[in-house]
């Protein structure tokens, strides 16, 4: 049986500020465990994150290869240096489903590469910059960029009030605010974007 993912799991894994997880009341913890296991939220992480933003991407780490691309020295990822529009990923349909995004990045050819994805919420989290805001992103490398959701392929698991696994949300990041939420695989309104990455993994 797969492992649930806890508060503490997450802060630990994407923060490793582990200090703060020794410290925290189990009570605390716990309540924070049942609120993101129903909704899917990560304001914690966000809070927490725009407090201790060390170890993500800088402007140093990025280079414009001039091609369409960036490359971050940091992660050794190449990034898509535009995104794709809503009608990239919506196509007209008045709602869209999370699994266009992934196929629009399949389906990219950009500098002489194929091999695009979506990257997955660790990869696509390391290029916000919270020294900026609306976007949080370092628009010398990405001059496009909005302050919009971008989707990741890392589905967010959270558990019903009955304790069963939901599997309708995947992890998205804010680049208005830097925050990292879920967001429903199928959605109507204001379509999330996506930002392709090529390496890694």
């Amino acid at each position: 049986m797969e492992k649930k993912i806890t508060p503490s799991d997450m802060l630990k894994e994407s923060m490793s500020i582990t200090v703060i997880i020794n410290q925290a009341d189990d009570g605390w913890l716990n309540s924070i465990n049942a609120f993101m296991k129903k909704t899917c939220k990560s304001l914690l992480i966000g809070i927490l994150v725009s407090l201790f933003s060390s170890g993500f991407t800088t402007a140093s780490d990025l280079e414009d290869n001039g091609d369409g691309t960036v490359t971050d020295f940091e992660t050794g990822l190449i990034w898509q240096q535009g995104e794709s529009s809503e009608s990239d990923i919506a196509g007209g349909a008045s709602t869209v489903e999370w699994e266009n995004a992934i196929l629009y990045c399949e389906d990219l050819e950009l500098a002489g590469y194929t091999d695009w994805r979506l990257p997955n919420h660790k990869e696509l989290r390391s290029l916000v910059d919270y020294e900026r805001y609306n976007p949080t992103l370092d628009t010398t490398f990405f001059p496009t960029a909005g302050a919009y959701n971008y989707w990741t392929s890392t589905t967010c698991k959270t558990y019903d009030n009955d304790g069963y696994e939901v599997t309708a949300n995947a992890w998205a990041v804010n680049f208005q605010t830097g925050q990292v939420d879920g967001s429903y695989k199928s959605i109507s309104g204001v379509i999330p974007r996506a930002r392709c990455v090529r390496g890694g993994l």
